[in-house]
């Protein structure tokens, strides 16, 4: 199992997007002017699911080292791809 803290990506996406935001108003750009959103990505294999009522994360992140679901992945995988080998 290979797990993160939801909370703890959550604060150092806060703290990136602080450090983004003063280096562009640093450099001269106004983004408190018209500034909608900040896209920010990784290596985007972890997942991550929140609570759209709470706000709040159901579970820890899940890391691509995990191999917990590596057997539902590697069933859909073949059963897509090579049905004629699947048992009915």
């Amino acid at each position: 199992w290979v797990e993160h803290d939801p909370i703890e990506i959550l604060e150092s996406v806060k703290v990136c997007m602080t450090k983004a935001i003063d280096k562009a108003t640093t450099n001269g750009f106004q983004v408190d002017k018209g500034l909608k959103a900040i896209g920010l990505t990784n290596q985007r294999e972890t997942t991550l699911v929140w609570s759209k009522s709470t706000g709040s994360p159901l579970h820890h992140a899940l890391v691509w080292m995990d191999v917990r679901t590596a057997s539902i992945c590697r069933s859909s995988f073949f059963s897509l791809s090579f049905p004629e080998l699947m048992d009915d």
